[in-house]
């Protein structure tokens, strides 16, 4: 991951994301939006799209280039303004609407509904790609802002969104020995390699850290969970990735190194953590879906509504 921004922690009961490094530096409270009016579009216009982004820094590129794409795609039926915050006009634009991380607002919210597959879909743009949102969420969301059918998300829409949910994960420590890059041990959540562990820490061989990882990882899932429950931070012994307040991976200065010489312990940590959100995100969704499908099946089969022996009520049906 190329991002110079830093993860965030969500507690999901209360709704309130704590945003926090990298320009993340207050507490933000993810609610229903109506949007200002400067967010509103031009006359002829199906709606406005505003992407707040540090454009300067180049962190953002692949976003930045597909937002300009979607803006000629979707020319005369979406207005789009890109606001560079890493300038000081733009900076100054940023906080004075009331922002403290990057987002991406359609008609002035950045969490909005709109449809997906044979239902709709939730999606908070604030942070970069790959934390709360993806770049086939962006796409699917212009598209239902120039047809008509995107909103703003409801209290109970962002409610149902950051609704933790019990899921299990298939969790497996490995230790790998290859020719080239020698042993380390490698953390596999779900089929997908998540982390490659290299150096000691704490008396610990990779292995042991990496058996550590999933223990740590096993303990959180024991209860009901969100993907915001997972952060990146910083602690006296280097950047980590969190679950909630436990430590699930540390990286040392071996696994930066061996990942590349470009490639920082902060870096590195956000791209463990966005592998891991992926994963854990596919695991929630796929939770969620079942019980709407199971609260769907419920509905149609209950009596309530039904006349004798099941028979629609008179006027309904016939």
């Amino acid at each position: 991951m190329r991002s110079g921004h830093v993860a965030w922690g969500l507690i999901a009961a209360g709704l309130v994301a704590v945003l926090w490094l990298g320009g993340c530096t207050k507490a933000a409270q993810v609610e229903a939006q109506g949007g200002p009016q400067t967010n509103n579009p031009s006359p002829g216009m199906m709606g406005k799209v505003t992407a707040w982004i540090n454009v300067s820094s180049g962190c953002q590129e692949p976003t930045v280039q597909l937002i300009q794409r979607l803006a000629e795609q979707y020319k005369g039926r979406v207005e789009v303004e890109i606001v560079d915050f890493g300038t000081p006009e733009g900076a100054q634009r940023w906080q004075e609407a009331g922002l403290d991380c990057m987002a991406i607002q359609f008609n002035g919210a950045d969490a909005v509904t709109f449809p997906a597959g044979a239902g709709t879909k939730t999606v908070v743009f604030r942070m970069p790609e790959g934390f709360l949102w993806e770049h086939v969420d962006l796409i699917t969301a212009f598209d239902a802002l120039a047809s008509g059918t995107l909103h703003p998300a409801t209290e109970q829409e962002i409610a149902e969104l950051f609704a933790p949910v019990q899921i299990h994960l298939k969790v497996r420590a490995q230790d790998v020995r290859e020719i080239d890059d020698g042993r380390y041990a490698q953390l596999v959540v779900d089929g997908v390699a998540i982390a490659r562990l290299y150096g000691q820490h704490g008396g610990k061989t990779p292995a042991q850290r990496c058996k550590a990882a999933k223990e740590a990882l096993m303990q959180w899932t024991s209860k009901p969970v969100s993907p915001e429950d997972l952060s990146v931070a910083k602690s006296k012994e280097g950047w980590g990735v969190y679950a909630n307040e436990t430590l699930v991976l540390l990286v040392t200065d071996e696994e930066a190194k061996a990942y590349g010489v470009a490639t920082s312990p902060r870096a590195l940590a956000e791209a463990w953590l966005r592998e891991l959100r992926k994963v854990v995100s596919a695991a929630v969704q796929k939770v969620k879906a079942e019980q709407k499908a199971a609260a769907a099946q419920a509905a149609a089969q209950s009596p309530a509504g039904a006349g004798p022996a099941g028979q629609a009520p008179r006027g309904q049906g016939q």
